[in-house]
């Protein structure tokens, strides 16, 4: 996870595929209980990336209630 989030913070913030480890990034951090909310708010909306769409028709759910659990836990920091 250091070397990813190091990777992504020294990457061309332009380049095309960038958005892909944030996501990565996004759902690793999640499941580890850290806060993840600022690699959402860097692709929010965006659904058509690993590991989202291996869900398939559910991806966006599944997108969505992992990041507004992302969120809650900020909140409740807050």
């Amino acid at each position: 996870m250091d070397a990813g989030l190091a990777d992504a913070a020294t990457a061309d913030p332009t380049h095309p595929r960038l958005p892909e480890p944030h996501h990565l990034l996004a759902y690793h951090l999640s499941l580890q209980g850290e806060m993840a909310i600022e690699r959402f708010r860097l692709v929010d909306g965006d659904v058509n990336a690993l590991p989202w769409r291996y869900r398939g028709s559910g991806a966006t759910a599944h997108y969505r209630k992992i990041r507004n659990s992302s969120a809650q836990a900020v909140a409740t920091v807050d």
